[in-house]
């Protein structure tokens, strides 16, 4: 079975003795990813923290691995997974012996959303991201040149930690908060990377000013990257500076609805006044709340706004919270931070991972199955495993059975076959949803096995779209986005509104109970609001589609691609308009399987139902289609419905012999136009051939 090299090739690292001196890079990965040797230094990322280590020789060294070794906690029995996501940059997983991922420590200070003291976290997570894949950002203010030189800078490390160096300058599309686009110049001078032309006109529009806090995230890399500026108020110094406590709610909290701040930090901070007067009181999400700021006997404390504050954030008596004055004068805004402190001086405080992971040797009869880790089913899953899990690996993805605690063999057993399992592997799972799985399979090297090339399955044939749940192998992000590609249909155009494959919506999570914002953004992008919600056993766009529609000139037939970009709450979808019933291989709504026994002993082939219906070829009449073969070479066939099915009926036995298929057999089933009479591609390997 032919593979293909993984995007984010893994290596894994069993910790023993002596692991505080480093760690040696396995020779197959230096020879395969790193051209025989590794580079002089990398960024290790865990978590909302970043550590940089010097690497010699193909090993990592203890300068700087000491220090990461320590505040991960390591030691002996341990396992570590270093995932590649650029050059330098290595995500790193922590796995005890209890084969579960160890909780990340927190960042300096005991806060989650506290950057360190340079003001940027280079490689660090968006802690606030809704993202299966969180982006790097670093948090900063904005600078008199900002506005004097009219040009932004980003910090080195960042830049080029995360592929934005380059030697010519080129463009970049700078988002605001309203997700509105700006198109803006990016590059070098001397030490210095910045963001020029276009630079003024985003922050005129946004009315920044000297002072204003920010956070810049980097939503997608490539040739033409994509950033987010969200504003974070005016603050006369960085977040880590700026004044705070850290403190528990209290029964009092709850019972008197107010919240007393300490004396000595209401004196020092100019709290303390004769008269009440008001408070904006922020979340970690920057939502706001007005609140009363006065004096009641000897204490200073948040009264009237308090409890609405706190039911809103569900505070439960011994939730912990940071307290940080943001801005002083008559009207203080202060941030209020709820998440797990027990004081600054405690620095190897936990939070669980975003994604956390289990690890699994294979041992002998792992083909009957696997234990899911106690641990990790206590801890993650409520105490018991769901019925099903989807386990994805490069672009496939496998339906398996979970039964108790145990991953079944019923979906395990062709997972395992085609992954090449052997005794002595080590397998990893990443939860990326409650039943979705990313999966790494390491050799006994310590090296990741290269992944299978897509293969024809019975999941695509039921999904009827294009692999609904892979990977988009054109993407440039770090992380790439499901998608799915198909037609416009003539009910996009009546019917004001969009259908997404159900099993994509599922296996996404789109589907909710109440309709709900979705942000659409086009391939010049503009962005559009849309309302996402489910009719009956449809699940569509909306109210705000059909101005999306005429805004890009969309006709029956166009082809499209459906990217999601981020879930969450109000998740953000890409639509890539790929021109009209394009004969681009790539882009055409297909499907692939093999030939069964019916195809050979009925003389007929079933199309998937789903994606018969989503491409119009549905009729009540039959009709004719034109089938082509690899060479070009075409065949009319009569395309008509049979009881439940759609299929391919005469004239599928004359192409079927002409091209000698058999049991088995491999195909993928391209539609390059619809319409009255349908044509479509048949690519196929025949199972003598090499895959």
């Amino acid at each position: 079975m032919k593979t293909i090299p993984p995007k984010n090739p893994h290596f894994f690292k069993p910790i023993h003795e002596g692991f505080k001196n480093g760690v040696n890079i396995p020779t197959a990965f230096l020879a395969k990813y790193l051209k025989g040797q590794g580079p002089k230094f990398a960024i290790l990322r865990r978590g909302d923290r970043s550590w940089r280590v010097k690497i010699s020789g193909g090993r990592i060294i203890a300068d700087g691995w000491e220090k990461f070794g320590a505040e991960n906690g390591l030691n002996v029995g341990d396992f570590v997974v270093f995932r590649k996501e650029g050059d330098r940059v290595f995500d790193v997983s922590v796995f005890e012996p209890s084969l579960c991922e160890r909780d990340w420590p927190l960042p300096h200070g005991g806060c989650p959303v506290t950057q360190p003291s340079n003001n940027f976290c280079s490689a660090a997570r968006d802690t606030t991201s809704t993202s299966p894949a969180d982006h790097p950002y670093f948090v900063s203010t904005i600078k008199s040149y900002c506005l004097k030189r009219q040009e932004l800078y980003l910090p080195m490390e960042f830049a080029m930690s995360n592929g934005l160096v380059a030697e010519e300058k080129r463009e970049m599309i700078l988002r605001d908060d309203k997700e509105r686009s700006w198109s803006v110049v990016m590059g070098r001078v001397g030490n210095n990377f910045s963001l020029r032309q276009g630079w003024q006109s985003f922050q005129m529009a946004n009315d920044l000013k000297e002072g204003d806090a920010y956070k810049f995230e980097l939503i997608k890399s490539g040739k033409t990257p994509i950033a987010k500026f969200h504003s974070l108020g005016t603050t006369s110094s960085s977040s880590a500076e700026n004044p705070h406590f850290v403190a528990t709610i209290k029964p009092y909290c709850l019972r008197k609805s107010h919240l007393n701040l300490p004396l000595e930090f209401a004196r020092s901070n100019g709290l303390m006044a004769e008269g009440k007067r008001e408070m904006i009181l922020r979340d970690d999400k920057e939502r706001s709340w007005p609140v009363v700021l006065g004096t009641m006997g000897k204490h200073v404390s948040l009264l009237r706004g308090w409890q609405a504050f706190r039911m809103a954030k569900g505070l439960k008596e011994g939730d912990a919270y940071k307290f940080e004055l943001i801005k002083s004068g008559k009207k203080p805004i202060a941030k209020f931070h709820s998440g797990h402190f027990s004081g600054e001086e405690d620095s190897m405080k936990t939070i669980p991972p975003k994604n956390p992971h289990f690890i699994k040797p294979i041992h002998q009869a792992f083909k009957n199955g696997v234990d899911i880790p106690t641990a990790f089913l206590a801890k993650y899953l409520k105490g018991q495993g769901p019925k099903f899990a989807i386990l994805r690996r490069g672009d496939r993805s496998w339906r398996v059975k979970i039964g108790g605690a145990r991953i079944l063999a019923d979906g395990w057993e062709k997972f395992a076959a085609e992954n090449g399992l052997n005794v002595g592997d080590v397998v990893v799972f990443r939860q990326e949803r409650d039943t979705v799985f990313d999966v790494s399979v390491f050799e006994p090297s310590l090296c990741e096995r290269d992944c299978p090339v897509p293969q024809p399955s019975k999941k695509f044939r039921s999904a009827g779209m294009v692999e609904p749940i892979a990977r988009d192998t054109t993407s440039t992000p770090p992380a790439d986005h499901p998608y799915f590609v198909s037609t416009i249909k003539s009910y996009c155009l009546r019917k004001s509104h969009l259908y997404l494959p159900l099993v994509f919506a599922r296996s996404n999570g789109l589907v909710a109970k109440g309709k709900r914002e979705m942000i659409l953004i086009d391939d010049k992008e503009r962005s559009w609001s849309v309302v996402l919600g489910r009719e009956a056993n449809h699940f569509s766009l909306q109210h705000g589609w059909e101005s999306f529609q005429m805004a890009n000139g969309l006709k029956e037939g166009d082809v499209y691609k459906f990217e999601l970009i981020k879930s969450g709450e109000k998740p953000i979808a890409k639509f890539h308009s790929l021109g009209t019933t394009s004969s681009s291989s790539a882009e055409n709504p297909h499907f692939v399987a093999t030939i069964k026994p019916y195809c050979l002993r009925k003389s007929q082939l079933y199309l998937p139902l789903e994606f018969a219906r989503s491409n119009g070829l549905m009729a009540e009449e039959k009709r004719e289609m034109i089938l082509r073969d690899d060479k070009e070479r075409s065949w009319p066939v009569v395309l008509g419905t049979m009881g439940r099915h759609v299929s391919l009926l005469r004239g599928w036995q004359a192409f079927r012999m002409a091209k000698g298929l058999k049991e088995g057999d491999a195909y993928k089933f391209e539609l390059i136009k619809s319409g009255k009479k349908p044509i479509a591609k048949f690519h196929c390997h025949s199972s003598g051939e090499e895959d």
